[in-house]
């Protein structure tokens, strides 16, 4: 699966679920270190990607994360997690 930022930002937007930093950036391919430049400005569409130690996004004002960001408390937590989840959700949802 070729994946871009904005495809792993919808596909958490859609599920309502939470992944962490180093499974966003495995599934792009780029260095942990290097989130903020896909994830862009602070908005609730990327408060799904969250710290690993705590399952929040780093530096958020309440603001902008997504209201309903705590809603489940599974967080995704590796790049083959969340390809086999985005994956599966293709398959239930054809486009």
């Amino acid at each position: 699966m070729n994946c871009s930022a904005d495809l792993i930002l919808d596909y958490l937007n859609r599920a309502r679920v939470r992944c962490t930093y180093e499974a966003f950036t495995g599934v792009l391919g780029v260095p942990t270190r290097s989130c903020g430049r896909y994830l862009g400005d602070h908005r609730p569409y990327a408060s799904w990607v969250v710290a690993k130690r705590d399952g929040n996004p780093t530096d958020y004002a309440e603001h902008n994360k997504h209201p309903e960001l705590y809603r489940r408390s599974h967080v995704i937590k590796t790049d083959d997690e969340l390809l086999r989840c985005m994956r599966r959700r293709v398959m239930e949802f054809p486009e």
